[in-house]
């Protein structure tokens, strides 16, 4: 059971260039014999940069940063610099291709304690033709508690996605997910096996409705 508070403010001092300060408190209940319950304290306060690369076409170079308090009842709280940072190429009118990196503070629910983790990423993502679409993703992480800094917390994942529209609101799909996991056995309050492999193959239709559009006034 958790429960909190969080708000944020953002100023944006240019078009490439803003700065953002956040405050939250959470209070997470365990609920598991000899297992304690903790406080968390995120102060997050960063810089977010979006800037075009000038020397190549095309080219986006994104980062951000922010820091989080963590505290435990009867531990002083744990500072941590946190951050992303992403590059983008894009190519052929609709593909693009990304890479990212990410330093992260998590509280995920049924875990112990905060959870640290670094993870890497790519997309690929594009249309082949005006009613093909596809993607496919990739991304890996690993992790560590944030108090009793036991580590073999890992995670990898990989998708892709086929969509083939049939009308304006029809469209026809596959999709091909993979993911492998790893968490220590004390980490979690829930019994779940501490490391699963699993695929998953998919396909089927969608329909969309459109909520609103604008029609433009004849002359």
């Amino acid at each position: 059971k958790a429960s909190g508070y969080s708000g944020t403010w953002k100023w944006q001092f240019s078009r490439d260039l803003s700065a953002h300060a956040g405050y939250g408190r959470g209070y997470v209940d365990v609920r598991g014999p000899g297992r304690q319950d903790y406080d968390s304290e995120t102060i997050d306060v960063g810089v977010d940069f979006t800037k075009s690369f000038s020397i190549a076409r095309r080219t986006t170079l994104r980062f951000n940063t922010s820091t989080s308090v963590v505290k435990y009842p009867g531990v002083n709280g744990k500072f941590r610099v946190n951050g992303g940072i992403s590059l983008s190429k894009y190519f052929r009118r609709t593909w693009t291709a990304s890479a990212r990196y990410y330093r992260t503070t998590s509280f995920v629910p049924s875990f112990v304690e905060p959870v640290y983790s670094d993870s890497v990423g790519a997309v690929l993502a594009g249309m082949f033709s005006r009613r093909i679409q596809f993607s496919t993703t990739v991304n890996a992480a690993r992790g560590s508690s944030a108090f009793s800094d036991a580590t073999g917390f890992g995670s990898i994942t990989g998708s892709s996605h086929l969509s083939i529209a049939l009308a304006r609101y029809v469209s026809t799909y596959v999709a091909y997910t993979a993911y492998r996991y790893e968490v220590p056995p004390s980490a979690l309050t829930l019994s779940v096996p501490s490391q699963m492999a699993r695929q998953v193959i998919s396909a089927g239709l969608s329909f969309y409705v459109p909520v609103y559009e604008k029609v433009r006034q004849g002359q």
